[in-house]
């Protein structure tokens, strides 16, 4: 047997060969996106090298022909160097297309750079002010700002053939919101009869703001707590003392004397309602302290999310922050994912960070923060972790209201909303998409 025929492992793939500098630039010059795209992708090309071909495009004052390529690399391959590249292309805004600038700023608005989008948009509506999906897309952005008045009325001009029936839905959700009824029955009415099989989902998501609205029989602006009821049926425990941001936290990290007086409270509200778990589930090492911590309060079992155990009604899956899927094996993701979905599985969380696009918004949330810090480490023991809540040596932060009566007042004025309260068939959980109105102080 020759040294070639001993078992071994296999050499190493040979990689492809590099594309030379004049065919790329030849590529780019004739537009050829998606042959440069699967070049980057079978790496026949590397991505320096069709950056510095779109620096030369930007330097040869191409403006359109460096939006249709900035905008293949922001959207593929998440650039890092995405919002320096926008501004150089705002700066040949005249020489790019409408089109061509609407999808760039969509591109951004996925990778969440909403400044850099806002000017993008804001550069295609100069060229026509009655572009459909720019203004489509400034709704939305604007929404996502929390100016629910103003994207109301740049949605009110796009043509329902293109918003189509999620469009309409969105359209007749804000209404909703609002309080305009009027608009409501309208935008809400061509939702259902524009709806395909894909605006399904959607249309059901509107369709629960829009029953939850008319329950309520309340007038708009609502406060943080009640907006949440309405648009997620969702319960709020904790509001900030201060009130500029509508009962918002802001970037300040929770304290573990924090995190303790915070569970006590949410299983406050389990006992008003009359919901208490039956189980508690986690899938993460953060997950497991806050179903602890709760577990020790209410005598209940703590378990793991495994994917041979079913879930069953009652039970609810603890999370510390709703803000990121929980990084565990995909068998474990799958049985959450459709459990939640099927309504089965109820949740609660310590956190909801504003302005982020989580996968959920859980039926119990702690607080609603500008940041997902927690006073702990991945590697803390949760018994250690658990005291540390029980000490107020470490301090305890003042920045939250201390409203016990007006909670129960609010638990008690909005329990028919609440999605942790309906029976099977309960209604799937939705994501987090953070356009609730609520009033600021100046």
């Amino acid at each position: 047997m020759t040294d070639q025929d001993q078992p071994g492992e296999a050499p190493p793939p040979v990689p492809p060969p590099e594309m030379p500098k004049e065919a790329l630039a030849a590529l780019i010059d004739q537009g050829e996106v998606l042959e440069i795209e699967r070049a980057l992708r079978e790496q026949n090309v590397r991505l320096p090298a069709v950056l510095a071909e779109l620096d030369r495009v930007l330097d040869a004052g191409l403006g359109n022909l460096a939006t249709v390529l900035a905008t293949m690399l922001i959207s593929s391959f998440h650039l890092a160097r995405a919002g320096q590249i926008a501004e150089r292309i705002l700066a040949q805004k005249d020489t790019a297309g409408v089109e061509e600038l609407t999808d760039l700023a969509a591109a951004l608005m996925l990778e969440e750079r909403l400044t850099t989008a806002g000017k993008v948009l804001t550069a295609a509506l100069e060229h026509d002010p009655r572009a459909d999906r720019a203004l489509y897309l400034s709704a939305k952005l604007e929404a996502r700002r929390g100016q629910l008045d103003r994207a109301f009325s740049t949605i009110a001009k796009v043509s329902p053939k293109l918003l189509g029936g999620s469009g309409l839905a969105t359209q007749a959700r804000w209404a909703a919101l609002l309080g305009k009824n009027a608009a409501l029955e309208a935008a809400w009415r061509l939702a259902q009869k524009a709806a395909q099989e894909e605006d399904r989902e959607h249309l059901n998501f509107a369709a629960g703001v829009i029953h939850r609205q008319r329950q309520l029989g309340r007038t708009p602006p609502y406060g943080l707590r009640t907006a949440f009821a309405v648009e997620y049926g969702s319960i709020l425990v904790e509001l900030a003392k201060d009130p500029k941001d509508g009962g918002r936290f802001g970037m300040q990290a929770m304290t573990p004397f924090d995190v303790g007086r915070l569970l006590d409270r949410m299983v406050r509200v389990w006992r008003n309602l009359g919901v208490l778990p039956k189980e508690l589930l986690y899938a993460t090492e953060d997950g497991e302290i806050v179903a602890t911590g709760l577990g020790q309060r209410l005598a209940v079992p703590v378990k793991e999310v495994r994917h041979d155990r079913p879930i069953v009604e009652g039970a609810w899956y603890c999370m510390a922050s709703a803000g990121t899927h929980p990084h565990v094996a995909n068998p474990i993701v799958r049985v959450l994912h459709e459990a939640l979905n099927a309504g089965v599985l109820r949740s609660a969380a310590l956190i909801l960070p504003a302005g982020w696009r989580a996968p959920l918004v859980p039926d119990l949330i702690g607080r609603i923060t500008g940041d997902d810090e927690l006073p702990w480490g991945l590697t803390d023991e949760v018994d250690e972790t658990l005291e540390r809540m029980l000490d107020d040596s470490e301090g305890a932060t003042d920045d939250w209201l201390d409203d016990g009566p007006a909670l129960e007042a609010h638990l008690e004025g909005c329990a028919g909303l609440f999605r942790a309260l309906q029976p099977e068939p309960r209604p799937g959980h939705v994501p987090y998409l953070d356009e609730t109105p609520v009033p600021r102080a100046p």
